[in-house]
């Protein structure tokens, strides 16, 4: 997640798809999820990391929130963010920047630093761990949203159509693996997405070693909308959330 270039070449797409509350999967899988671990806001100050069009930070700020940092490495994103829609109170300081860039960000500044199903577009998990603990207040919480290692089996059960013909049994054999690869671009016909396959663990693990206490591991209902409308729920996971609090002696 290092180059713009690619991620500005659907912003006006991606956010046609995502308008002011999310897309079906966000709308009615990952958000009310990671809404819920989040919890209560009021007066906090948060940093929305890889925020898209903004709409959670929008949402968040209307729930009580101090003041909100945005970010994307997307400058077209960023840019649609702040001129398309309102900015309730002034409350919420958009910036494009690198996911692990903590360069013009305050140190031990946010309550809540946040990423929704953004962590797998970033190579470097130890650097961008060190500063999301850099920029917390003590007792501050990181909490980011990933798919599931189960997701394909997920989609599977709810008879999505892949892109291409995959076996989701094959898929989740390969959970260990660390690699490098392309995930489809839902939001255009434009270039499939950089995208690191790694388990849960490995986020885990370096975050411990960090400093991290974990907190929270939440696995939700997998929820799709059909092309005719109809709504369909599998009891397995197609995404986690996952919390952890900075905690210094």
């Amino acid at each position: 997640m290092s180059n713009n270039t690619s991620y500005d070449s659907f912003a006006d797409d991606y956010d046609k798809v995502m308008g002011d509350s999310g897309d079906f999967f966000h709308k009615n899988t990952c958000d009310p999820a990671l809404l819920k671990v989040i919890g209560g806001v009021k007066e906090k100050i948060i940093y929305d990391l890889g925020c898209g069009n903004g709409y959670l930070s929008r949402y968040l700020v209307k729930e009580g929130s101090k003041e909100i940092w945005s970010s994307d490495i997307s400058t077209k994103i960023i840019s649609i963010a702040k001129n398309k829609y309102p900015n309730p109170n002034n409350k919420i300081k958009y910036l494009v920047n690198e996911a692990t860039d903590f360069k013009e960000i305050p140190q031990a500044y946010f309550d809540l630093i946040f990423m929704n199903m953004v962590i797998h577009y970033v190579e470097d998990i130890p650097k961008l761990a060190k500063g999301v603990f850099s920029a917390l207040k003590n007792k501050g919480r990181f909490i980011f949203t990933i798919y599931n290692p189960t997701y394909p089996i997920a989609k599977a059960d709810l008879e999505v159509p892949s892109p291409k013909e995959t076996d989701p049994v094959k898929e989740v054999r390969k959970y260990f693996a660390i690699t490098e690869g392309k995930k489809v671009n839902n939001w255009s016909k434009g270039p499939d997405l950089d995208f690191f396959f790694r388990p849960i663990s490995y986020y885990i693990n370096i975050l411990v070693k960090n400093g991290f206490l974990m907190d929270t591991l939440l696995e939700p209902n997998t929820l799709v909308q059909l092309q005719s409308g109809e709504t369909k729920s599998s009891p397995i996971p197609g995404m986690a959330v996952i919390g952890a609090t900075k905690i210094t002696l």
